[in-house]
C-alpha cells in the first residue's frame, strides 16, 4: 500500500492531473466523449448513472466542458492531483510491478473481485496482474458489485475512513430490486439498506 501510494505520488507530480465525478449520463456516453477528448479517460465506473473520469488536465477540463454540453446532471471535480486509474499511470505500474514480482502472495483463500476484469481472481499471477493493472485501468465497480450479488452476496462491509463504497453498493442493490442487502462500514455504525 505504502509503495503503491508513493509511486502514484511520484506519477502525479511527474504527470499532474485532475480527476471528475460524471452524475446523470450513460457510462456509454462519458465512455464516447473521454474517447473523443484527448487526455481524458474513464477512470471509475461507481454505479449506474455515475462515472468518474480521470487524465490531463487539459483533456479532463475539455471533457468537462463537452460532458455538460451533453447533458450531465452534475459534474464534481474531486480533490485530487494525480489522474488515478488512466496512462498517466504507466511508469508506477510498471515499477509496482517490479516491486510485486518481489512480494510473496499466497493463493486467495476465498476468491477475489478484481475492480479490472470484475472476475473472481483464485490465483497469485492474476492477482499480481490485477494489482499492477489497477493503476491504468478502470474500476469496474458497478460490474464487480453485481458479480457478488450474482454470486449470492448480500452482506457489505467497508473498511475504511468513509461510508462512500457502501453508498455506491446500496445504489446498485436499489437498481436490481434487491432489498435484503446489508450494508455497514467499520468506520460507523451499521447503516439500513
Amino acid at each position: 500500500v505504502e509503495a503503491r501510494a508513493r509511486l502514484m505520488h511520484q506519477a502525479g507530480e511527474r504527470s499532474p492531473g485532475r480527476v471528475a465525478a460524471v452524475l446523470g449520463l450513460s457510462d456509454a456516453e462519458v465512455e464516447a466523449i473521454c474517447d473523443a477528448v484527448e487526455g481524458a479517460e474513464v477512470a471509475n465506473y461507481n454505479a449506474p448513472g455515475q462515472v468518474v473520469i480521470s487524465g490531463s488536465d487539459a483533456g479532463v477540463e475539455s471533457a468537462i466542458e463537452r460532458l455538460r454540453q451533453s447533458g450531465a446532471r452534475r459534474i464534481v471535480p474531486l480533490d485530487i492531483t494525480v489522474a488515478v486509474h488512466s496512462s498517466l499511470m504507466a511508469d508506477a505500474a510498471t515499477e509496482f510491478g517490479r516491486i510485486l514480482s518481489d512480494v510473496a502472495l499466497a493463493p486467495p483463500r476465498i476468491p477475489i473481485i478484481g475492480n479490472v476484469t470484475a472476475r473472481p481472481i483464485h490465483d497469485v499471477g492474476a492477482l499480481e496482474d490485477e494489482l499492477r493493472r489497477q493503476l491504468t485501468a478502470s474500476v469496474r465497480w458497478t460490474e464487480s458489485v453485481e458479480m457478488m450479488l450474482d454470486a449470492g452476496v448480500r452482506r457489505f462491509i467497508e473498511i475504511g475512513p468513509g461510508t462512500v463504497l457502501i453508498g455506491l453498493v446500496k445504489r446498485i442493490a436499489r437498481g436490481r430490486e434487491l432489498a435484503d442487502v446489508e450494508v455497514e462500514s467499520l468506520a460507523t455504525p451499521p447503516l439500513p439498506a
